[in-house]
């Protein structure tokens, strides 16, 4: 019984030494951005430039079998 009275106490002590921590340094909120043009601009272009050399690739290996 004697050592659950003392792990009580120490688990408080490091509670509050956690809390003091905390406090002294507190976290950030992170505040979510809307997406600008330039974002929305450069999201589109990745996506077609991928499109378009998907279909290259495409395109290159019909032409190597010769099906074309």
């Amino acid at each position: 019984m004697a050592t659950n009275t003392k792990k009580i106490k120490i688990n408080k002590k490091l509670a509050d030494e956690v809390t003091e921590q905390l406090d002294k340094r507190p976290i950030p909120k992170v505040e979510k951005k809307e997406k600008t043009k330039l974002h929305r601009l450069t999201l589109f272009m990745s996506f077609l430039m991928v499109f378009i050399m998907v279909g290259g690739v495409i395109y290159a290996a019909v032409s190597a079998l010769g099906l074309m």
